[in-house]
Order: C-alpha cells, then structure tokens, then sequence
C-alpha cells in the first residue's frame, strides 16, 4: 500500500511494499516521516499523546452518543505523572494507553446495544414521535439519562433522514437502523459484517491506522493520516479535481452529506445539489449499507459513465 496524509494543504506520500499491511512497530517510522514534513515539531511530546487520546475517543464518538463525560474525562486530562508515562510508554513502543481505550469503547458499544433494544421495545412511539429531543451536540452525556436522550435524538434523526417507501412498518425503519449501525460498530470492533472477528493481521493494521489518525490530528488542525482509498478523495478535493459529478461527501449519523460543491463542476452546472444534501439512492441502490470506501469507488468508478443520484434536501421532512 501507499501511506498519504495531507500536511498544510499538500499530499506526502509514504511507499510500502504491495500487499503490506501496518504494524504497531511501523508507528514510530510513519510519525518520524511525518514530523520530517512538520515546521516546529521534532518529536512526539507528552502534549500530542494527550492530544492524540482525545483525538481517539472523538474519532469514535464525533456526536457524543457512546461516552460518558466522565469516561472520557478520564483520559483527556491527565496529571503529569501520568502524561509522563504515556510518553514513556510510547517510547517503548507501548500503546497500552490505546488498548485501554479500546477495551472502553468496546464496553460502550455494549451498553449502546442494550439502551437501544431497551427504547426499541419499550419506547417505539418515542422514536417515532413528532419531537426529536434537543440536546447540546458539543456537549458530553453526564449520565445515563442524558446518554438515553442523545441516543434517542440520533436514532430519530437517522431514520427521518432515511427515505422510505409508505409501506416500510416502524419495525422495518429499525431494523434498517441497526443494521446500519451495527455494521460501524463492528469494524470498531475489529469485527467483519457478519460479527466474526478480523485475522490478527488484519487488527493490528486497523489498529495502528486508527493510533495513527489520532496522533497526526494532534499536530494541527492541518494534519491528518490517511490510508490510500481514504485519501483519494482528500487529494482530489485539495487539487480540486473530483473525477466525475464534482461533489465531497462526509459521513454523519443521518447518512452521506453532501459537504461541499466543487466550482466549475457537473453538479454545481446542475444547480440542483446543494450542500446538506442527503444522498440516499445511487443508480436506484440505497446508500444505507455501503460504507464511505465503498461509496467514493462507486462515485469514481470510471467505467460508469453516467450517475443517477436520488437526493434529500435538507428542507424536506
């Protein structure tokens, strides 16, 4: 594979050997190299690995519907004795601190998947009410009651989202739900679709990506780790040269989000797309189960030559 991150707006790209996979033992390499690219900053400090744990839990959980307040609290502010041992840690090649928060975002994951049967058996009208509830995005979850309200208001969100025929029951809306769900809970997981687990090869590369993203993201706001499928993307949107209908995508809870309309392209021609535009149908195939790889090969493949997108603007209920 190809390593690419983006650095203050340029692309830099590290070369491995075809079919290689990443190791925990390759992170102390790729950061060098990045840091080789990076003015001010010579070496990882304590102040990036605090930095970069927080960047972990936030990568996991950007609209706070997992974590507690006080389970993240817990790792983004560190004493000094124990930002010393991190750094010490990592050192050493140690990422004990990351299995740490694994084995935390695991056990939230858990509690998720029991709060959700729990309002999907008990509280379906709820989820299918007039109101969804309101609650502070940038804030953090105190308890359990808030975290149940958080996720009550993203399950709301993500099937009002969601187009559906007339004839889809309440049942249906949630089964559509967890699937899709589950599906990104079980690549947190170093789990495949199915729920098995992934080969220790394939873990341990997932893994060093993820310890990787979160310590380029604590450089600066400019700097981010990416593997070659994700960056093809990144470097198409900086060189503003998206290959085919002109748009960048993010992922959020309701779906796929049209973020951005590229100038001069097909679809701001079109006039039609807006940005916050939910792309729900591509070629008539619903975008519910297709991951974000999967989605940016569809929209590049350059055997298609045309795309029909179905979309959802933002003013429609």
């Amino acid at each position: 594979f190809s390593w690419l991150w983006a650095v203050l707006c340029a692309i830099f790209v590290l070369s491995a050997e075809e079919g290689e996979s990443l190791k925990l033992s390759d992170i102390h390499r790729i950061m060098g190299q990045i840091l080789d690219q990076h003015a001010g900053t010579t070496q990882v400090s304590e102040k990036i690995l605090q930095n970069a744990l927080i960047h972990y839990i936030d990568q996991f959980d950007p609209n706070h519907i997992y974590l507690l307040h006080g389970e993240r609290a817990s790792y983004i502010h560190l004493n000094e004795e124990e930002a010393k041992t991190v750094k010490e840690k990592y050192q050493k090649g140690d990422f004990s601190y990351f299995a740490r928060l694994n084995q935390l975002i695991a056990n939230s994951i858990a509690r998720s998947r029991t709060m959700r049967a729990q309002i999907e058996k008990d509280e379906k009208k709820t989820l299918f009410g007039k109101e969804i509830p309101k609650v502070a995005k940038e804030e953090w979850a105190a308890d359990l009651k808030e975290l149940k309200l958080r996720l009550i208001a993203a399950m709301m969100s993500w099937m009002r989202a969601r187009t559906f025929s007339t004839q889809t029951s309440p049942s249906q809306k949630i089964e559509a739900l967890e699937g899709a769900w589950q599906q990104e809970e079980n690549e947190t997981l170093f789990q495949k679709q199915d729920g098995s687990p992934l080969s220790q090869g394939e873990k341990d590369s997932l893994w060093t990506t993820r310890i990787l993203k979160a310590l380029a993201a604590s450089l600066d706001a400019h700097t981010s780790f990416y593997k070659t499928g994700e960056a093809y993307d990144i470097r198409l949107r900086l060189q503003k040269q998206f290959e085919g209908i002109g748009i960048a995508i993010k992922q959020k809870p309701e779906g796929f989000v049209i973020s951005r309309i590229l100038e001069g392209s097909p679809a701001e021609k079109n006039g039609q797309i807006q940005p916050g535009d939910l792309l729900v149908q591509v070629d008539g195939a619903t975008t519910d189960s297709l991951t974000f790889s999967h989605l940016m090969e569809i929209l590049h493949d350059p055997k298609r030559g045309t795309l029909s997108l179905t979309l959802k603007h933002v003013s429609c209920s």
